[in-house]
């Protein structure tokens, strides 16, 4: 008898548990998809001198400043 007494009153527990461990991950995966930003690419293609050179541009687009340049040869 007390078993079941003990199981009736832990049941509820463990659903409360469940429910906010599902809500939780829930509102974690919407917050990680709503965090991510938008990265945009792009190829750049320029001359120094004579010579045709190539670079890859990559920048998000919600920052309003501008973006920074490095040049890796």
């Amino acid at each position: 008898m007390q078993q079941l007494c003990k199981r009736i009153r832990e049941d509820p527990m463990r659903i409360a548990r469940f429910v906010f461990f599902v809500l939780a991950a829930a509102a974690m995966t919407l917050l990680a998809g709503a965090a991510q930003a938008a990265m945009k690419t792009q190829w750049i293609d320029y001359k120094q001198g004579n010579t045709a050179l190539s670079g890859y541009l990559v920048y998000d687009d919600a920052v309003k400043a501008a973006p920074r340049c490095v040049d890796d040869p």
